[in-house]
């Protein structure tokens, strides 16, 4: 009789833990859904943590409820929000089954494109709803930044329409940037989640050992192919060359990743660690801003392999390319 009343004592402190973890954790999905429209960088991952905590602790009633109740409140401040936080919520729901499957690194790929699509497509609504055009509604944003700059009709230099022009042409590219600047706290944020609930999930590799497969680089074929259509055959609307250029800005991002790998991989070759090797990554990210250097050493690697070149035998193991990412 007093063991039983115990264990029953023992299980009510776990219990009452477990309900105020949800609620928190419910409370930090909600928040960040009402964050995600003004600061969508901050907002998502935290809708990421607190969705993703509920997922991996079993409680999918709540997780759902949850969903709901942000994906609502996302339309306090722009009724169009209701789409991108949706769309984030449904994303980050699929992404904690598939990181029981595959890593960070290769859920970027789908994840990105698709809060991508969906801030983009609350932009295009929200214009809708005022009564503007995507175009009016872009020129309109530039003027008013233009106003605040006050730089009278441009903004570094460049007339607001020439710069709203642009935008337009590099909306799908600009998009997916965005995206992918929002993908990957997110995913990390989920990752976090998933090891404070102690699920089992497909481990993180280290940025040394990231190596895609060779067939993401189809979009990069298929870009170059368009420009050079552009390039040859012309057109009125230049469209060929719009799609071409979209392509090959999105797909920096895959490159820039493949060659930080390369780089991360130099690195700890060179016996770097510490500060020193955050140092020479930071240094690597700041010379590609300008120059697309490492993107385009990742490019190379694709076929070169150069972390595969003269390995040294005492090399540890757990520094070797992950190879079909």
């Amino acid at each position: 009789m007093s063991t039983v009343g115990a264990a029953g004592k023992s299980e009510m402190p776990s219990a009452i833990s477990d309900k105020r973890d949800a609620v928190l954790l419910s409370l930090a999905c909600i928040s960040g859904a009402f964050i995600a429209p003004i600061i969508p960088v901050v907002g998502l991952p935290l809708c990421a943590a607190g969705l993703g905590g509920l997922i991996f602790r079993g409680h999918k009633t709540a997780a759902t409820m949850t969903a709901v109740v942000a994906t609502a409140l996302s339309a306090w401040i722009r009724p169009a929000d209701v789409i991108s936080v949706g769309i984030a919520l449904a994303a980050i729901a699929v992404a904690a089954g598939r990181l029981r499957r595959s890593d960070v690194y290769v859920n970027a790929l789908w994840f990105a494109p698709a809060i991508g699509a969906g801030l983009g497509t609350a932009e295009y609504i929200s214009a809708r709803l005022e009564g503007l055009s995507f175009t009016r509604y872009l020129a309109t944003a530039g003027e008013q930044t233009s106003a605040l700059l006050g730089t009278s009709g441009s903004i570094g230099g460049i007339p607001v329409e020439e710069l709203t022009e642009t935008m337009l042409r590099l909306a799908p590219s600009v998009y997916l940037l965005l995206g992918a600047a929002v993908a990957v706290p997110s995913l990390f944020a989920l990752v976090w989640a998933a090891q404070r609930a102690g699920a089992v999930i497909r481990q993180t590799p280290d940025l040394a050992r990231v190596d895609y497969s060779l067939h993401v680089l189809w979009p990069v074929v298929i870009g170059v192919g368009f420009l050079a259509a552009g390039r040859f055959l012309g057109g009125v609307d230049g469209s060929a060359t719009t799609i071409g250029m979209n392509l090959l800005i999105v797909m920096r991002v895959v490159l820039l990743v493949q060659g930080m790998a390369l780089v991360a991989a130099m690195l700890k070759r060179a016996g770097m660690r510490g500060a020193g090797f955050v140092a020479g990554l930071v240094v690597a990210f700041v010379v590609d801003s300008a120059t697309w250097l490492v993107s385009i050493f990742g490019l190379s690697d694709f076929w070169i392999n150069f972390r595969r070149i003269k390995r040294d035998s005492t090399t540890d193991s757990t520094d070797r390319p992950l190879e079909g990412l």
